[in-house]
């Protein structure tokens, strides 16, 4: 009966040891389950912030190629309105050369004109 009542103490003193030792697992289980909840959190918090950064990016690349557009017409406008007055100068300039070689036609028909006379 003794060593009926000591295996029974070591059987009981084994299952306190292995319950202690369960739930000193539990806490450490519970302990990393709450620091992985924490990760969790700043992960989440630091997808929402690059998502806001992305779609912010987003925007400025839309701004920018509408800027883009905006000044490639502007460009093509001018670029327009440069050859329609290169265009304009160069027939004022044959007018002009027109003028002087008539001019000087004029000149010279009333210099023989003016030889006759004498």
């Amino acid at each position: 009966m003794d060593q009926t009542v000591t295996e029974l103490q070591a059987q009981i003193e084994e299952e306190q040891r292995q319950r202690d030792e369960a739930r000193e697992a539990a806490a450490n289980a519970e302990r990393r389950a709450n620091l992985l909840v924490g990760e969790l959190e700043e992960l989440r918090t630091a997808l929402e912030q690059a998502e806001r950064a992305r779609r912010a990016a987003e925007n400025e690349l839309n701004d920018a190629a509408d800027r883009i557009s905006e000044l490639s017409t502007q460009n093509a406008n001018l670029s327009s309105q440069k050859r329609q007055l290169e265009s304009a100068v160069a027939a004022m300039q044959a007018d002009l050369d027109e003028a002087v070689a008539e001019l000087k036609n004029s000149e010279e028909r009333s210099k023989k004109a003016g030889e006759l006379f004498d």
